[in-house]
């Protein structure tokens, strides 16, 4: 065991890890290695080796060496190697590069919308949290000032905070969409683990989950449908697992996010553009999902615009929206229907009473469906 405790003092540990980059097994063995090395510690002092596995791990998923083998097998093994260490919480390690290249790509995908967004693309760039450790909760920042907002310099300056890694796979507008694509699928594979095992993610961090909840936000202002349609997944993920953890008090003085992500699904239906009103309908259904109990969610659902958004998604000319729609229009009576009090007949959500002028009659709604299926 002693051999074990002085592991990290050997000449050749650091040129051992270097060479077991795209090596998962042997990645795996090295872990068992330092798990015995803690165990056997009792002064508790970090060990610099967990933080340079933890880099090695992400190289190996996101800068192999050899790049025959698919990224979705090198998750999977990568997960899996995570999944058996979790003492060491190399996860949380891997989070925090992940989240910074994730935060630079987004803001080079958005800088390259300029075309579609137009005079609106300044607020919408400044919607990207400025940085790991911003933990605002507003959607909109002000990193950026919008006046003279020059896209040439915005892009050079995030250039240079990409890492010597990053810096090649930003040659071009596909292998920055690829890079994000990439990273969006990694960070979904590393919080999909049940949220009770991800507690210590906000131990140390409690903004971490309205963090990821905003930069999912952010992306889903991409024209790339692949970045779009995992920025949604993502989102949705993490607004779960934010819930658990207010559940469960581990995110005591945080706020819900219901408020915070409704106003960003009004942003995306009013853009008038087909990906992102689809984005806003989808982020829409996972706020009414069944393991939403938030009640910061029944004074949206009390009001006017809530059902006039879904009337003009019925009204859509196109064929998928209107499905969405009518998925969300499910959901919200479901909802309500959970509500509902049989004993004494109320048919209104609680704690709202039929003569709340804000209160809007949802039958208006059911109306339209009906005339639809005429």
């Amino acid at each position: 065991m002693a051999m074990l405790h002085d592991v990290e003092a050997l000449p050749s540990t650091a040129a051992l890890l270097d060479n077991l980059q795209d090596d998962p097994k042997g990645l795996d063995i090295f872990a068992y290695l330092l798990e015995l090395q803690a165990s056997s510690k009792s002064d508790g002092a970090p060990n610099p080796l967990i933080s340079k596995l933890a880099d090695q791990l992400y190289s190996f998923v996101l800068y192999p060496k050899n790049r025959a083998q698919d990224i979705r097998q090198r998750l999977s093994e990568a997960t899996e190697l995570l999944r058996r260490h979790e003492k060491l919480h190399l996860r949380s390690r891997v989070l925090s590069s992940l989240v910074a290249e994730t935060l630079l790509l987004i803001r080079l995908c958005l800088l390259d919308c300029r075309d579609d967004y137009g005079l609106d693309l300044p607020k919408i760039y400044n919607s990207v949290p400025q940085n790991a450790n911003d933990s605002a909760s507003s959607a909109v920042g002000n990193q950026t000032s919008i006046s003279g907002f020059d896209v040439e310099a915005e892009t050079k300056n995030v250039e240079l905070q990409a890492s010597k890694q990053l810096l090649p796979l930003l040659g071009s507008k596909s292998s920055i969409l690829q890079a994000t694509k990439d990273r969006l699928l990694f960070l979904e594979d590393l919080l999909s683990e049940r949220a009770e095992q991800l507690h210590y993610l906000v131990l140390d961090y409690p903004a971490f989950t309205t963090l990821l909840v905003r930069m999912c936000m952010s992306a889903t202002y991409s024209t790339e449908q692949g970045v779009v349609l995992s920025s949604v997944r993502l989102l949705r993920l993490v607004y779960h697992l934010h819930g658990y953890f207010l559940r469960t008090s581990l995110l005591n003085g945080q706020p819900t996010l219901d408020l915070m992500i409704f106003g960003h699904i009004e942003s995306l239906l009013q853009l008038k553009h087909k990906m992102q009103i689809n984005a806003g309908y989808h982020v829409w259904i996972g706020l009414l999902d069944d393991r939403n109990d938030s009640s910061d969610l029944d004074p949206i659902i009390r009001t006017e615009v809530y059902w006039q958004y879904i009337l003009s998604g019925l009204d859509a000319e196109s064929g998928e929206v209107k499905k969405i729609c009518l998925h969300v229009l499910w959901s919200t009576i479901q909802r309500l229907m959970r509500d509902l009090d049989l004993r004494t007949g109320k048919t209104h959500p609680a704690g709202c009473s039929p003569s709340d002028p804000e209160r809007v009659d949802p039958s208006s709604a059911l109306t339209r469906v009906t005339e639809l299926q005429c």
